[in-house]
């Protein structure tokens, strides 16, 4: 919503939207690694009746229980420090 309302502003707008676009795909991908799914299919968000299927399915879904393929279970204390870092 806030890159429906930045956009209207003409260049500025433009690099905020990107901004909030690459952010946006690095969550999904984070999120996408912590059900044991590669990040690239955080493409299927631009498909438009299946990405809006695609992002209900992600907000409800509960992540691996233990490690996956891309990592252990992160450290909760440390947990919301690397997402900022990593963003």
């Amino acid at each position: 919503m806030l890159s429906l309302i930045v956009w209207q502003i003409p260049i500025f707008g433009l690099v905020i939207s990107f901004v909030l676009l690459v952010l946006g795909l690095g969550i999904t991908a984070r999120r996408l690694h912590d059900i044991n799914v590669p990040g690239l299919v955080a493409m299927i968000l631009f498909v438009p009746v299946v990405g809006l299927l695609a992002v209900l399915y992600l907000s409800w879904r509960a992540g691996d229980a233990g490690g996956n393929t891309f990592g252990a279970v992160p450290d909760k204390k440390r947990e919301m420090f690397r997402a900022w870092l990593n963003t």
